[in-house]
Formats: structure tokens, C-alpha cells, sequence
């Protein structure tokens, strides 16, 4: 709707909404009304392929094994190719962050000029992309002073040398703040609380099943993640404290100070993108070590692999929710127009009328929860929002109207 409603420099200068994920927005103001839908997400997948690469690239830096590692884990993330298959920002944040990693590693070690230069590009890129690059941000800020403090010989000099490699980044950041955090609103929310995301979260992760296998199994991928950020401590990697905040501090402090209700597993992706990183190098010490260690490595990574696969597969199976099959019966069972509702006006007005508009003969009008009437809308849909939980047979509004269930449709 943004990308419709809005020109180029108005997406860029003059839509703060949290929805207004800005590089995504001017690519599907650009794209129009392609005839195949995943025109819209092109960009995605190839921040996606190219995200596989980069995480190849940080781990090699640690040893053949853990590059291979790092690829195959980020390769089988359910979250990373689910987002690598949306038409939205986030699999352009992980993207750039990978891509601002390399750079700010590359000019510390060597000072290089065109390190310098694709850093800036890279934070910029990351904060057009989705704001929640703030917390890759922040935690570049804070490895750069750590490593900066240690060789440059004073703090004078380690002050200096710091805002002199991050100008470019404060002034994407003081750029960002002005145009879409200062008046910001927000397009829609959800209902679950803090604890629930983080467990969905850590599920989707790991590839475990939803419920307390979750809070189980993450600890223990926590844990294995937070052996290897000691062992780059130990072994005196500065970067040891960008994955230290990546991975534990933001999602904590994310978690603690986020708004109920306003909180999804997406805006912890740069953390789960990350933890494959720190996974692979666990794994791949494991493997070195041989014997019984090196089963246990052997046999983390499979479940770890062969869960997110398992999810991947469940999501190619299911897909996002069959909006489109769910749109043809109502054409085919209704009039010249057709009245639907839901309990989620913001979220299913949309795609209605996205997929609706799609459909030869249908003409459909959404109803607001607050305006239905004994008369409509004809079609209610509920939204189950967790997994196993049964159809519902029968619905009657608070209209006194009685609807029957019809059909349900799975999504992943």
C-alpha cells in the first residue's frame, strides 16, 4: 500500500511507519505490478544467496572446516530462507550486516581505504533496509572501541580513531532517526506475549518442535554459542564482543524493553543469523577434537541441520496460509459482491484485497470487526494463530449471526 499510495522520495524522506521498510518499499514502487508475484521478492532472495557466501567468508577466515560449516547451517536456516523469500527488509539487513562485518574487520586489521569506503555503504544499506540493523550497529560501535582502545595507545587517540571510522555510520543513523524513527507509527501488531516469541524464536531456530522443547534445546545451542564467543576471547579475536552483543546482549535487552504485543521472531534475526556463525565454529572444534567430542559435535550439527530442514520442508509444504484458495470459494459461493471479516481487520484486509483483486468475478468488501451487522459480513475468518489447535466449527458474533465452518487452510 505504501509502495502504491507513495513516490520515490516520499518513501524515502516522509513514511515513518515501522511497515516502511525502505529499500524494500522503492523496489516494489519500482517493480509495479509485475505478471509474476516473485518479481516482489527478488531482491530477497538474492540478499539471501548472497548472505550464504559472506557467513562462508567470516567463518573461512577461522578454518576451512567452520566455513564449510557456517555455509551449510546458514544454507538450511529455516528463518534465514524464510525471509530470504519475503518481500520485506529483513533478508537485506542480514545481508548488509554480513556485508558490514567483513568490511569493519578488514579496515581494522589493514586500515584499508576501500574497506573503509564498503563499510559505510554497508551500514547505510543496513539501515535502509530495516531499522532493527541498529543492533548489528551497535554492536560494530562497541567492537571497534574495544580493538581501537588496544592499539592506539591512549584514549585520545582510540577516541579519534573512532569517530573517524564511524562519521559516515552516525550520520546514517542521525539520517534514519530523522526521516522514520522521530514521528514513527505503527502499522499493526500482534497479541503474544514476550515469553512466547522467545520460545517460538529459539524453536524456529534450532529446528525443534513449539512448546517446552524449545526453552531446552535453545539453552543448549546458547550454550554452545557462548563457548565459542569465550574461545575468540581466549584466543585475543577482538570480535569476540560483536557476538557477544549480537547474539546475547541486543535480544536481551530487545526483549526486556520492546512494547508486549509489538515483539515477533523476526527482529531476531540478526541473532539467529549470527549464532550459525558461532555454531559452526563450536562444531567444527568438536570435530577436531575427535573421540567422544567429536561424536557429540557430529551429532549437534545433524539435529540442528536436519530440524531446520524439517521446518523448511513443513513451510514449502504449507506455505504463508493459501490466501488465494481461501478467496475461491467465496467467489464461487456468493453474489455479484461478497462481505467478509475477521478478528484481525489490519493484517486480513490486506491480503483480501491483494489476492481478491486477483480472482476473475470477485468483488469483495471487507467489513471492520466494529461495523458487522446482522446482514454482514457474509464470511468470517478466524485465525488460529498457534500449531494443533482444532478448526472451529461454529462462530456466532456478537450480531447474534451464526456462521458455519466451511473449510481451514494450514500455514507454516
Amino acid at each position: 500500500q505504501i509502495a502504491r499510495g507513495f513516490g520515490y522520495l516520499d518513501i524515502l524522506l516522509r513514511v515513518p511507519y515501522d511497515a516502511n521498510h525502505i529499500l524494500n518499499t522503492l523496489w516494489l514502487r519500482l517493480v509495479g505490478e509485475p505478471s509474476w508475484w516473485g518479481v516482489y521478492r527478488l531482491h530477497s532472495l538474492a540478499a539471501g544467496v548472497v548472505t550464504l557466501a559472506l557467513a562462508w567468508r567470516i567463518a573461512q577466515r577461522w578454518g576451512r572446516l567452520e566455513g564449510v560449516l557456517a555455509a551449510c547451517l546458514v544454507a538450511a536456516s529455516y528463518l534465514l530462507t524464510l525471509y530470504s523469500s519475503e518481500a520485506r527488509g529483513h533478508a537485506l539487513m542480514v545481508c548488509f550486516a554480513a556485508a558490514a562485518f567483513l568490511c569493519l574487520d578488514w579496515r581494522l586489521r589493514t586500515g584499508s581505504r576501500p574497506a573503509y569506503i564498503g563499510w559505510a555503504a554497508s551500514v547505510w544499506l543496513g539501515l535502509l533496509s530495516h531499522l532493527m540493523f541498529v543492533q548489528a550497529y551497535a554492536a560494530f560501535a562497541l567492537w571497534s572501541a574495544h580493538s581501537l582502545a588496544r592499539r592506539e595507545g591512549g584514549p585520545a587517540r582510540a577516541a579519534r580513531a573512532w569517530l573517524l571510522l564511524h562519521a559516515p555510520a552516525l550520520a546514517a543513523c542521525a539520517f534514519v532517526y530523522w526521516v522514520q524513527v522521530r514521528e514513527m507509527g505503527h502499522a499493526g501488531g500482534g497479541d503474544r506475549p514476550t515469553a512466547g516469541v522467545l520460545r517460538d524464536t529459539l524453536a524456529a531456530a534450532v529446528g525443534c518442535p513449539d512448546g517446552p522443547w524449545a526453552w531446552g534445546l535453545g539453552a543448549l545451542a546458547l550454550a554452545a554459542a557462548a563457548w565459542a564467543v569465550r574461545d575468540l576471547a581466549r584466543r585475543g579475536e577482538d570480535e569476540w564482543v560483536f557476538f557477544a552483543a549480537t547474539v546475547f546482549a541486543a535480544p536481551a535487552l530487545l526483549a526486556a524493553l520492546h512494547p508486549p504485543g509489538l515483539l515477533f521472531p523476526r527482529y531476531f534475526l540478526l541473532a539467529v543469523a549470527f549464532a550459525a556463525l558461532l555454531w559452526a565454529r563450536a562444531g567444527a572444534a568438536g570435530l577436531k577434537a575427535g573421540g567422544a567430542p567429536a561424536a557429540a559435535a557430529l551429532a549437534a550439527l545433524m539435529l540442528l541441520g536436519g530440524g531446520n530442514l524439517w521446518r523448511t520442508r513443513e513451510f514449502l509444504r504449507d506455505g504463508r496460509g493459501h490466501y488465494m484458495d481461501a478467496v475461491r470459494p467465496m467467489a464461487e459461493r456468493s453474489g455479484p459482491e461478497t462481505t467478509v471479516g475477521s478478528g484481525h481487520d489490519f493484517a486480513h484486509r490486506m491480503m483480501l484485497d491483494f489476492y481478491a483483486a486477483r480472482v476473475p468475478g470477485l468483488r469483495l468488501r471487507y467489513v471492520p470487526r466494529d461495523r458487522w451487522t446482522a446482514g454482514e459480513p457474509e464470511w468470517a475468518i478466524v485465525h488460529l494463530d498457534r500449531r494443533g489447535l482444532p478448526s472451529v466449527p461454529e462462530l456466532t458474533a456478537k450480531t447474534g449471526v451464526r456462521y458455519v465452518f466451511v473449510k481451514d487452510f494450514r500455514t507454516s
